[in-house]
């Protein structure tokens, strides 16, 4: 069969094709509330289905609340602006300064002229600094100024919400524990002591900790009923302290959070939500972020809902991950042997054990991961055990599912994971279109591309000719045409 066919179209045909954008998450795209009208599912009983009706009706207003506080801000700006632009506009400098200004914006060239070259130099570099590092911070402190951050009025309006949920199921949180700085332990146990939502249990393993400090800090909290904490004889690592502090769990479902690390108040309330709305969910993930010493947050990672070949590029789930008591409990817990990426190899496990339908995607950053600057976490001191331990869980599970293919490192990020499936014996045909209209350099190079630096052979392509008219690419698709 030939590689090469080309194809003419008049111009209100091609007109007709379309290529719809993938939706990019953004600061600006994401969304702290999110929509009501989620279906609930068909099995869900009617008592459940109105609790569920009233939880979606209260983050309704919240969101309403929310956007009316935009669009009032939004006024205020605007009416002010317009009183600086009349103020600039009718003023004396304004007035003798227009022949300047026409002759500027007709002449590009004039605006640089009149500037040195160490200045346009310095306003470049403060550009730059600008754009890579100051710019984007501001641009995240400002998404959670207006997205990210609860008003009395949200607290309140949570806890009516809750108070109207018809069940309230109890999220026993895993957390071990060893020689965590006292600073850090504290605030990770005040930040779950804080939740809005009451019906939890925070499930500590101390894993034989050598500081002194860790034993009294726990002893501190363990007036709280809800603070269940167990101190291992020997240190057995993550996995094992992990499974010690599982063992304490006598929630329905299970949160797994790291020993350093924050909840932000709202957090386990909006997974309960989710558990009322989706009561077939074996797991629920969130969206997170980083957290400095100083409270200061950045890196957030605004995720995708499941999506299971990601997966096997990274741990998507990763915080804040929570599963369904049982589902852990079925497929054995942690395994030991995954220290680094054991939360990794669970969360594989664990999908592999359920339906797609059944992992839940909440889009709110309901997890701020510790970035320390002199303490060194595990996968940071054992990034290379860590790294193996991940391509070992990936390869488990393609054994488990049966699949054809082998793990191996990402080409561009060692530590992240590239999946190559084997092609089969009989490899099928791949069809290549490309619409284009002159510009036969741009067609030159990406038909290159395809047939002389692709390593895969069966492939054909398809250029549809939208009624090119210059020369060089009427001559290029007769070269094409000769050369099939």
């Amino acid at each position: 069969m030939d590689r090469l066919s080309s194809m003419s179209t008049s111009s209100a045909a091609t007109d007709s094709l379309r290529c719809a954008p993938l939706p990019a998450k953004s600061f600006e795209g994401a969304r702290f509330f999110r929509p009501e009208g989620r279906p609930a599912d068909a099995a869900s009983s009617a008592e459940a289905r109105a609790g569920s009706t009233a939880v979606e009706r209260r983050r309704s207003l919240f969101q309403l609340r929310r956007l009316e506080e935009k669009l009032a801000r939004a006024r205020a700006e605007n009416t002010e602006l317009a009183r600086r632009l009349e103020a600039i506009e009718t003023s004396t400098f304004w007035r003798l300064t227009a022949p300047a200004r026409a002759i500027l914006a007709r002449y590009p060239l004039a605006r640089l002229a009149i500037r040195s070259p160490f200045r346009a130099a310095r306003e470049l570099g403060v550009w730059a600094w600008r754009k890579s590092k100051g710019q984007s911070a501001d641009r995240y402190a400002n998404w959670i100024a207006e997205n990210d951050t609860l008003s009395d009025a949200d607290r309140g309006d949570i806890r009516m919400a809750i108070a109207a949920m018809t069940e309230r199921p109890t999220i026993s949180i895993v957390m071990p524990v060893f020689n965590t700085p006292q600073r850090y332990l504290r605030e990770a146990i005040a930040s779950v002591r804080a939740q809005l939502y009451p019906n939890w249990e925070l499930c500590i393993a101390d894993d034989a900790s050598t500081q002194a400090h860790v034993g009294r800090v726990l002893a501190e909290f363990a007036s709280d009923k809800r603070i269940k904490i167990v101190r291992r004889a020997r240190n057995g690592n993550i996995c094992a302290a992990s499974n010690s502090a599982l063992a304490l769990a006598g929630g329905s479902f299970v949160a797994l959070m790291d020993h350093d690390d924050h909840l932000p108040e709202h957090a386990l309330y909006e997974i309960a939500a989710e558990i009322l709305a989706h009561p077939h969910a074996d797991i629920i993930y969130s969206d997170e972020d980083r957290i400095d010493d100083k409270g200061r947050r950045s890196k957030p990672y605004f995720k995708t809902d499941w999506n299971p070949e990601l997966m096997l590029g990274h741990n998507m789930l990763s915080h804040l991950g929570v599963y369904r008591r049982s589902l852990i409990e079925r497929i054995g817990g942690f395994r030991e042997g995954y220290e680094g990426s054991q939360d990794y190899d669970l969360a594989l496990r664990a999908a592999d054990a359920t339906q797609p339908g059944a992992i839940r995607h909440i889009p709110a950053i309901l997890y701020h991961w510790r970035k320390h600057k002199t303490v060194v976490s595990f996968s940071e001191q054992q990034l290379a055990r860590c790294t193996a331990a991940a391509r070992r869980a990936i390869a488990d599970h393609l054994e488990r599912r049966g699949l054809d293919a082998h793990v191996e490192p990402h080409p561009q990020l060692s530590s992240w994971h590239r999946v190559v499936n084997a092609v089969p014996d009989r490899q099928p045909l791949v069809s290549v279109i490309i619409p284009t209209r002159d510009r036969a350099d741009l067609l030159r190079q990406c038909l290159d591309g395809i047939l002389r630096r692709t390593d895969y052979d069966r492939l054909e392509v398809i250029v549809v000719d939208n009624d090119s008219r210059d020369k060089d690419t009427r001559q290029l698709f007769a070269e094409l045409l000769t050369s099939r």
